[in-house]
């Protein structure tokens, strides 16, 4: 029985077991075999246990399954200290090398909140110019500055297109209703020359009537305004004249050349008389001899009257002066008679002077002759 039990504990635990042989047996002879058997339990019980401290302690290999990986499965899922030091940090050497979740997110931003916020190299290349592009595209603000006005400058210093096109003309619309500088120098005067040339408002004022001021003071040069006889009309022609005045008054002569010689002259009026209750008066000339010839006027119109030329001794057709002055109806001025010369110059159908010929240098009017009745002088 001992010997069985020795041998069975020196299969397991053979120092142990000597041990206990040892100190049992004396050369060879079991001295004591109940304490070795005492000693072997002992032995033995502190090797295993009994079922019920082992369920208590350990699991069953059922339960170990469930609940424990082989080292086969281990090696297969997780990896061993050695491996997982060689391809993962521990921790502290990660929180030496990485940021914790928390930390990043404090610090760095996600790929959504980057997305979000800034562009990709990509995008930005399309859409931002780089430093050098921009430098050779835009001004940096402190050239800007010096170069351009800012807006706020701009808007206190210049107009807007709409102010500026509600205030002012374009040049297209200036040009079609003003004048350039040099057309309007063509055509018009400078300050400075007209001031040489022209007086000011004020100035004419000082020096000249205005035109109410000049019509209470003065008289029209037509006499429209005249309160005052004044002459209205002039003629001239030749040796014919006269003067029309603005109450009808009217002064007009002539000169003929009248044949003494018994006979009768008409002269017709440039403007008709109202009546016969005009003047007439005549001046005989061109003859060293005129006391021995007279002429009278007799047979008075309103558009003429006739001179009778007598003589003494001798007959002679002289150039003899007529005027004549009073009221007339305002009728157009009656032609010259045919044969009365307009011109001043000499007629060469003048009647001569039968005792000496007479200066006809002058204006003459040739009027009509014919034989007068000298009863009526």
């Amino acid at each position: 029985m001992v010997d069985k039990k020795l041998s069975e504990f020196a299969s397991v635990g053979k120092t142990n077991v000597s041990d206990i042989v040892v100190l049992t047996t004396e050369n060879g002879v079991n001295k004591n075999a109940k304490l070795a058997i005492s000693l072997l339990d002992q032995y033995y019980d502190s090797l295993y246990l009994n079922k019920t401290d082992a369920s208590g302690t350990y699991l069953s290999q059922t339960d170990a399954s469930n609940t424990y990986l082989t080292q086969q499965n281990a090696d297969t899922i997780y990896l061993s200290k050695s491996g997982a030091s060689s391809t993962y940090l521990s921790q502290s050497d990660a929180s030496n090398t990485y940021l914790s979740k928390t930390d990043a997110s404090s610090t760095y931003l996600s790929k959504t909140d980057a997305s979000d916020t800034y562009l990709n190299k990509t995008d930005a290349g399309s859409t931002y110019l780089t430093q050098q592009n921009a430098a050779s595209t835009y001004l940096n603000q402190s050239d800007a500055s010096n170069t351009y006005l800012s807006k706020s400058d701009a808007s206190s210093t210049y107009l807007s297109q709409s102010d500026a096109s509600s205030t002012y003309l374009s040049q297209s619309d200036a040009s079609s209703t003003y004048l350039s500088q040099s057309d309007a120098s063509d055509t018009y005067l400078s300050q400075s020359d007209a001031s040489n040339t022209y007086l000011t408002q004020q100035n004419a004022e000082n020096t000249y009537l205005s035109q109410s001021d000049a019509e209470n003071t003065y008289v029209e040069v037509d006499g429209s305004n005249a309160t005052f006889a004044h002459i209205v009309e002039t003629y001239s022609n030749g040796t014919r004249w006269y003067r029309l005045w603005s109450d009808g008054w009217c002064e007009q002569g002539g000169q003929v050349n009248v044949s003494y010689s018994c006979t009768t002259t008409s002269v017709q009026f440039s403007k008709q008389f109202a009546n016969t209750n005009y003047n007439i008066t005549l001046s005989i000339g061109g003859h060293p001899n005129t006391g021995i010839v007279q002429g009278n006027w007799q047979n008075k119109t309103q558009v003429g009257f006739e001179i009778y030329g007598g003589y003494t001794s001798v007959t002679a057709t002289l150039p003899t002066y007529w005027e004549a002055k009073g009221y007339t109806v305002d009728t157009p001025p009656v032609p010259p008679t045919p044969g009365e010369d307009t011109d001043g110059g000499d007629s060469s159908t003048e009647p001569t002077d039968t005792a000496n010929s007479g200066d006809s240098s002058t204006d003459v009017f040739d009027e009509t002759l014919d034989g007068g009745d000298s009863s009526d002088n």
